[in-house]
């Protein structure tokens, strides 16, 4: 086959969606032959178990995944690998896979109490209180002796203001448990809920004592120090527990004590850090609480001083972030007029007149007075090459993501823009290059950048690693329809139509009305000898794309 052709053909059935992303991440598909080797070993599917348990409970939770779906590949009857799997997905934040997981354990195994504890507190992370409650005391029902079930029944309990519930389901945990830092947890954020601080301090302590790690019960104590109004100790106790784990609530409590205890500019820095950390690309209306706190906290701080350009250039960062693009820009507006040296308002405001206003000029002239400010601020730099690459002046934005890089050589960011431009480019050697160096430094990337990763791969002809990076596309976002697509058009490129055409449905499943999908599955059907099937993605194509229907319709014919 020759392999010009295939690429351009390639690039004709492939949708890439390739954007300027902000995350990445990496995958090692385990090859057939080891596959086969390791299902043969007796015990494999045990050590695949055993390996997903001691990754749960390192927070290695992919690499759980990994080995308990590998589990369950050699042994798809193992209640315990899917009520595993379901722990392992709910601590990485997929909540949905979680849920899936834990039901296909209880149809395994009918009185799984522990599963259903789980599927108890997947639907507490989606907010489904009163759900949970019937899968907590369904899990009770089961094994009334499952501690940590009713310490979960306790804090829903808690949550929903039923406090002498709440109180009596904690206290029955710990007596079943009472060496449990669990128990003893929500025993003290149950307290903590109704006010009733001192004890909740002693049962948090308690906690905390069993378990000086637990990152949750040390911010809950914090907490409990802070309605008592013992500021210093519960500044000292939440900087432990951002140590061991950040959140967003410990931050924003951080921020609090800070200004409770006149230290300002430490407050500001902290709610900087906040916003700074806030997941992109969701829904922002979630975290209105926490913009709400931070905008009164801004508005203290300029209260005791309203010269404080801090003050404005952390509103104009909390603004943006939040959407609010032109209170974001009179804000840091204010705060370079009262400090003109203000370089982290300069930068804010540089990045609205880029990605928010369109104005790409005014854009660098505002990243080069940073730059004036603070010859060595990387952040600056890679800012200027995103305003550049926006002008279409590629080659000058590669060398400021590159300075970026030689200033700050593990600026995750930069390196992104830069493997990305290499894509724009055709210079997929050196994009794949830059990719591999991002998951060295961080393995933890987004579907997107997998996805982006996998198409040079495909420019390339490397289509069996092309396949391998789209699925770990999809084993971070399951709905990745365009992933499916793509791996569907590298399939046919290896001349394997039946998979090509099982992978185009299933991008078509996730998104019934993308036309191009349908023509691609068309194409497939007629390289497989499909001819009727390829008719009915012509009529398809009929109410979808007109043109893409002709051009179908044509092809049937000449193969016919």
């Amino acid at each position: 086959m020759n392999t010009k052709k295939n690429r351009k053909l390639l690039s004709i059935i492939c949708i890439c969606v390739i954007l300027l992303a902000t995350l990445s991440g990496c995958h090692k598909k385990t090859d057939e032959g080891n596959k086969t080797n390791t299902v043969n070993e007796p015990n494999a599917a045990e050590k695949y178990l055993n390996s997903g348990i001691e990754d749960i409970k390192s927070g290695a939770y992919e690499k759980a995944i990994e080995a308990l779906k590998e589990s369950i590949i050699i042994n798809p009857n193992n209640a315990e690998a899917y009520y595993n799997l379901g722990r392992a997905f709910g601590n990485y934040g997929k909540i949905e896979e979680a849920i899936e997981s834990l039901n296909k354990a209880i149809s395994i195994k009918g009185d799984y109490a522990e599963a259903f504890d789980g599927l108890g507190t997947a639907q507490t992370k989606c907010g489904r209180f009163k759900e949970s409650v019937e899968y907590f005391k369904k899990a009770i029902e089961i094994d009334p002796n499952l501690a940590k079930a009713h310490s979960h029944l306790g804090m829903v309990y808690g949550q929903l203001g039923n406090a002498d519930e709440a109180i009596k389901e904690s206290e029955l945990a710990i007596k079943l448990d009472p060496a449990s830092s669990l128990a003893n947890y929500c025993l003290g954020t149950v307290y903590l809920y109704i006010g009733r601080n001192e004890e909740a301090l002693e049962s948090l302590k308690k906690s905390v004592s069993i378990d000086p790690n637990n990152a949750d019960a040390l911010s809950n104590l914090a907490g409990a120090y802070n309605c008592l109004g013992r500021y210093t100790e519960a500044l000292e106790v939440l900087k432990k527990s951002i140590s061991i784990g950040y959140n967003l609530s410990s931050c924003s409590n951080l921020a609090e004590i800070y200004a409770k205890l006149e230290q300002y500019d430490n407050a500001l820095a902290a709610i900087q850090l906040l916003v700074i950390n806030l997941p992109k690309n969701e829904d922002m209306t979630k975290y209105n609480s926490l913009y709400d706190h931070s905008i009164s906290i801004c508005k203290r701080v300029l209260e005791k001083n309203p010269n404080n350009a801090l003050a404005y250039s952390t509103m104009g960062l909390i603004y943006f972030q939040f959407g609010h693009y032109e209170s974001a820009a009179e804000a840091c507006k204010q705060a370079i007029k009262m400090e003109p040296n203000c370089i982290e308002a300069y930068d804010t405001l540089g990045a609205i007149y880029c990605d928010k206003f369109n104005k790409y000029e005014d854009a660098i002239a505002i990243f080069n007075k940073a730059i004036e400010i603070e010859p060595n601020s990387a952040s600056v730099y890679d800012n200027l090459g995103v305003a550049h690459y926006r002008l279409d002046k590629v080659e000058d934005a590669i060398q400021y993501h590159k300075q970026a890089i030689v200033i700050e050589p593990n600026l995750i960011s930069a390196h992104k823009h830069l493997a990305n431009l290499y894509g724009k480019l055709g210079r997929y050697d050196k994009a794949i290059e830059t990719y591999k160096y991002i998951i060295k430094l961080n393995p933890d990337i987004s579907a997107q950048e997998y996805y982006n990763l996998g198409t040079y791969y495909n420019q390339l002809g490397n289509y069996e690693k092309a396949i391998d990076v789209f699925e770990q596309t999809l084993s971070i976002e399951p709905n990745f329809a365009h992933a499916y697509n793509d791996i569907g058009a590298t399939y046919y490129m290896l001349g394997q139509f039946q998979e090509s055409i099982k992978n185009y449905k299933k991008a078509i499943e996730l998104l019934p009305d993308f036309a191009q999908f349908h023509m691609n599955l068309g194409v497939a059907y007629i390289r497989h000898g499909g001819q009727e099937s390829a008719l009915k993605q012509y009529e398809i194509l009929k109410t979808l794309d007109r043109e893409l229907a002709d051009k179908l319709f044509t092809m049937i014919n000449r193969n016919n």
